[in-house]
């Protein structure tokens, strides 16, 4: 989407894979990162978290510029970009980095796939405070009898359903972001539950990025398409 887009609003896209829990992975850390080390050179070690086990915690393995991580715990393996590239560049940056993980660790199957892809549009309100949600998203929010959808001051939506080939959630939100600009939150995570053959992977990729794609399309307005073209 960002290849196509002079402004497009992707801040950053994700997949992930978990599989049941493997201990060669706690104690071969480091051959995973002297495999990546060329491209990943920076190391950050997780926080311990009372929620959490360290050992279901990812190392984050970062390139210098800090435009992309690859993830690794003891039951999942994440690759994100933060500077998108386009789709077959960011297939094949996972590809790289899962080639390295999967010539360490033997992974059967896996227990849940996902691609996830968040992005940011810039909101302006009007002076009532409020921003149209048709500016943005073709959304329509009238779930209540009597309250408008269309111009609103806050927004916190959450939306997952069936989908082929997966599961796809869908979430709307505003929040703040980077120097205080106020932003609409715009999450798309597709995902699909296991137990799935390791040979699935690669298609799962693709079918999610294509379901995601044609959301997201339909979900735009035209009126904000022409902003990320770079038109209005």
């Amino acid at each position: 989407m960002a290849s196509v887009y002079k402004n497009a609003p992707l801040a950053h896209a994700a997949f992930e894979a978990r599989f049941s829990g493997d201990l060669s992975i706690e104690t071969n850390r480091d051959l995973f990162q002297k495999a990546l080390r060329s491209k990943y050179p920076k190391l950050y070690v997780p926080n311990a978290t009372p929620e959490k086990a360290p050992a279901l915690q990812h190392y984050h393995f970062r390139r210098d510029d800090g435009s992309a991580v690859v993830g690794l715990a003891i039951n999942s393996f994440m690759y994100t970009s933060f500077r998108y590239p386009g789709f077959p560049t960011f297939k094949g940056d996972i590809e790289e980095a899962w080639q390295v993980f999967s010539n360490l660790f033997e992974i059967p199957n896996f227990t849940r796939l996902g691609l996830r892809y968040t992005n940011k549009l810039p909101v302006i309100r009007d002076d009532h405070r409020r921003f149209p949600l048709s500016k943005y998203v073709t959304a329509k929010l009238d779930v209540v009898p009597g309250i408008s959808g269309e111009a609103v001051y806050d927004m916190g939506l959450s939306v997952t359903s069936e989908v082929p080939g997966g599961r796809l959630r869908v979430s709307m939100t505003n929040d703040e972001g980077d120097g205080g600009l106020e932003i609409l939150l715009l999450d798309l995570d597709f995902y699909r539950l296991g137990p799935i053959p390791k040979e699935d992977r690669i298609s799962f990729i693709d079918a999610a990025h294509d379901q995601i794609e044609s959301v997201f399309l339909k979900l735009i307005s035209q009126e904000y398409k022409d902003i990320m073209k770079g038109e209005s």
